[in-house]
């Protein structure tokens, strides 16, 4: 609290405490969501699997988007650090545990990533899938030359 420079009675004057509470806990319900449907996206099949992508998705989302709003906002690096040190420790590790979390049922969003999501059943990693497609173009591109 002494860092954003508030007292818990002025957080309370302004009813932030409420509206704080509601958004932190719709966001702890949408990220273990969507980081579950992004380790099934890329394939992820091992524990290590989803701390790499855990670690990737802290620097490349939560850590550049959210230092803006610290250093501009008046806030300084110590409370981003304070702030993104829970971020840098449970997205990764949340997604290494989603990664092996083999008997999740696959729901409709994963329509989108329905390719990588069959082929993942069948058997194929992420660089197969990638041969297989490469191939599956040349082929179809041989195939109208022959025609033509």
């Amino acid at each position: 609290m002494r860092l954003v420079g508030k007292t818990e009675e002025e957080l309370r004057a302004q009813g932030g405490l409420a509206i704080g509470f509601t958004a932190v806990t719709l966001g702890a319900l949408v990220l273990p969501y969507v980081l579950a449907l992004l380790t099934r996206f890329v394939g992820a099949g091992s524990f290590v699997d989803g701390l790499v992508l855990g670690l990737w998705l802290w620097v490349g989302v939560i850590a550049t988007t959210s230092v803006g709003h610290y250093v501009f906002g008046g806030r300084g690096l110590r409370l981003w650090a304070l702030g993104n040190a829970y971020h840098l420790l449970a997205v990764p590790i949340m997604a290494g545990i989603l990664a092996t979390w083999r008997d999740a049922p696959a729901g409709p969003a994963l329509e989108l990533g329905a390719g990588a999501y069959v082929a993942r059943e069948h058997g194929q990693g992420h660089g197969q899938r990638r041969r297989h497609a490469q191939i599956d173009r040349s082929e179809a591109h041989g195939a109208g030359q022959r025609q033509g």
